[in-house]
This record gives C-alpha cells, sequence and structure tokens, in this order.
C-alpha cells in the first residue's frame, strides 16, 4: 500500500534493513496501542491481522524472508498480548495461503480468515488434515457455489460437515457474499447448515 506491488515484493532483496524498520516500526505502534489497552482494563477476545501477503498461486514473499523478517514481529505481538491473557488471533489473508500457515502458526496466529477457495484451491479440509486442530479458520465456502445454488450447496455443506461438527471451524463464505447470489440461495445455504 506504500509503495506499489513490484516495489514491495522486490524490498527483501533491494532493502533488508529498510524492510526490517517498517515492520519493526509497525510491530511496535501495535504493541503501543496494545500496552495501552491492557492498562486501561481492556483485554479483547481476539486479536486480528490483517496481512493480504498471497495471492491466487502463492505468497507475495517467499516463506524464508516471512520467517526472517515477519515471524520475530508475530512472535512479540502474540507473546505480549497471550501475557494479558488474550489466546486468540486471527489472520486475514487472502489468496493461496498454504507454505505461510506453518510460518503463521509458529508466531502464534491460531485462526485464519477467509480460506478463500477461488482459483487458488485453499480447502478446509485439507488444511485441518495438514495442521490439525490447532489451526482454526473461518469462511472457506466457495461463493461460487451460493451463486450456483440448488444441489451444489446441499453438497458442499455434506462436504464441510465432519469440519464443522469437529469444531474450531465457522463455516461461511470464502469473502464477503457476491452480488450474483440470490436470497433464496443464501437461505438454502443457511438451512443446510442449520440441519447439521
Amino acid at each position: 500500500n506504500w509503495m506499489g506491488f513490484e516495489t514491495a515484493v522486490l524490498l527483501p532483496y533491494d532493502d533488508p534493513a529498510l524492510l526490517r524498520a517498517m515492520v519493526a516500526t509497525i510491530a511496535d505502534c501495535a504493541l503501543g496501542v496494545l500496552g495501552q489497552l491492557f492498562a486501561a482494563g481492556i483485554r479483547p477476545d481476539v486479536v486480528y491481522f490483517w496481512e493480504d501477503i498471497c495471492f491466487n498461486s502463492g505468497p507475495m514473499i517467499h516463506p524464508e524472508a516471512a520467517r526472517e523478517f515477519l515471524l520475530p514481529h508475530y512472535q512479540r505481538i502474540t507473546d505480549f498480548c497471550r501475557a494479558h491473557g488474550v489466546e486468540w488471533f486471527t489472520l486475514d489473508c487472502d489468496g493461496r495461503i498454504d507454505h505461510l500457515v506453518p510460518l503463521w502458526l509458529k508466531g502464534g496466529i491460531n485462526i485464519l480468515y477467509p480460506i478463500e477457495v477461488g482459483t487458488c484451491g485453499n480447502d478446509v479440509v485439507a488444511l485441518r488434515r495438514t495442521f490439525g486442530r490447532r489451526l482454526r479458520m473461518m469462511g472457506g465456502f466457495d461463493k461460487r457455489i451460493l451463486a450456483r445454488g440448488g444441489p451444489a450447496i446441499d453438497a458442499e455443506v455434506a462436504r464441510l460437515a465432519p469440519l464443522i461438527r469437529e469444531g474450531g471451524y465457522i463455516p461461511f463464505c470464502d469473502h464477503h457474499v457476491p452480488p450474483d447470489v440470490p436470497l433464496v440461495h443464501f437461505r438454502r445455504y443457511l438451512a443446510a447448515r442449520r440441519a447439521l
């Protein structure tokens, strides 16, 4: 957002010192705000990270670069919050996330949203199989299926049913419900979901 996509993705190679300073400054700001909340007696139920660092084929940063530049600051923030009684950390990221999930878990982040399906092919069932219950998820219901409607909705709810029953997963549209989804389709999704 500050320097454009191409400059940002090359920054770990072109100017790693600047990237380190930027990430540390953002983390310092977050810790300062959180510290004031905790000092005022406020303890949020969830701390929310907005990262949006992946596209449909994978991350915009190599996982090793993410480990070097980002992981220490995820850990700073989650450790600080845990010391103040916060247990849940949600990270919002679109796109193909599987390469960064291990890093986020190591950084203390334990909930991912929106688990976009789209052209990137994320699958909440496969993610649960790989990472177990330590990874909680929200989203992951393909919005294109909502637009199709009918039995396709019932089949997707049935596919997700074991994960829904297991817990640690809140099913809903893998982003906002798009305008091409008729209300009758959304109601069918809700009815199928409630029938579990």
